[in-house]
């Protein structure tokens, strides 16, 4: 006689406890209006079936729809369908597997998001830099980073806040190299939700930029030793304009012209420009305006 026979593969029945509901959120929220981060109930749900399947759930996940919740502030709960997963996020499906919270079969999960309005507003300049630079020096500009915060909250809470503030200052004191600092964001608590909580504000600092004024007798160079030049002493007013505390360190002295005769080779009369050295002037950024900026030279034989 024949016998049919059929194999049966035998697996212990345990119960997983306390396995953590993840929720991931898609798209974005309808303009105007911000969703706080979600809840669920329950946090932690129970998963009981073949110990082989059992024991590689990792969590159950959730995936929350943003642009699915009203536009309007308030509480919004919703019952959404969860995903058992293993450890590398793959979906773990058998009909043997039975999910449970208190004893109570679970088929969804109720995530729970506060909506609230949200809104842009500047952070203010006023009153955030102290202090004067050091003598010489100046404040160029004043930047902050970043320049606006997102804010959420009740509309008639937020509406009325046009401007944020930080809760101190930057000094810059007898500072001659730019200055930078990190602060807080000053929050009021009808503030549920701030895009950051801080601000980096950049203070510019460099030499004021002035102009002095030398009056400078030229020197006539590079004459032909078989000509003779036939004037007087040939004087210009030398404008130079750079960095405060380096022409607070010039002196006359230091500032030279001088005018090139060396192309000259028959007896006439010439215009020819004017050139101006300055000392320790390697580097610098600095402007020279000479004027008159030529001098009319005559020239005869010797």
């Amino acid at each position: 006689t024949d016998f049919a026979s059929v194999r049966l593969t035998v697996d212990e029945y345990v119960t997983r406890y306390r396995i953590p509901v993840e929720v991931a959120t898609s798209g974005e929220m309808a303009e105007g209006f911000y969703a706080m981060p979600p809840s669920t109930d329950p946090p932690m749900i129970a998963v009981s079936g073949p110990k082989s399947v059992v024991e590689r759930i990792v969590s159950a996940q959730v995936v929350a729809d943003q642009t699915t919740l009203p536009a309007q502030e308030g509480n919004v709960r919703r019952a959404l369908a969860f995903t058992l997963v293993d450890e590398n996020g793959e979906a773990i499906q058998s009909d043997m597997l039975e999910v449970t919270s208190e004893s109570v079969l679970l088929d969804s999960i109720i995530v729970e998001q506060m909506v609230y309005s949200q809104r842009t507003v500047e952070f203010s300049e006023l009153g955030l830099v102290t202090g004067e630079p050091a003598e010489g020096y100046e404040i160029k500009g004043v930047y902050l980073t970043p320049g606006s915060v997102t804010i959420a909250g009740r509309a008639a809470a937020i509406n009325d806040i046009n401007v944020m503030y930080a809760d101190n200052t930057v000094s810059v004191r007898g500072a001659t190299d730019s200055v930078t600092k990190a602060l807080k964001v000053r929050q009021p608590s009808t503030i549920k939700y701030s895009s950051t909580d801080s601000v980096t504000v950049a203070v510019e600092i460099g030499p004021v930029i002035t102009t002095r004024a030398y009056e400078i007798a030229a020197s006539l160079q590079g004459l032909s030793a078989a000509l003779k030049e036939m004037g007087g002493l040939r004087i210009a007013t030398v404008h130079v304009t750079g960095p405060q505390p380096w022409l607070d360190s010039l002196s006359a002295g230091d500032v030279k012209l001088s005018c090139d005769l060396s192309t000259i080779d028959v007896p006439g009369t010439y215009t020819l420009p004017l050139t101006c050295t300055v000392a320790g002037s390697e580097g610098r950024n600095f402007t020279v305006e000479i004027v008159p900026a030529s001098v009319v030279v005559t020239v005869i034989e010797r």
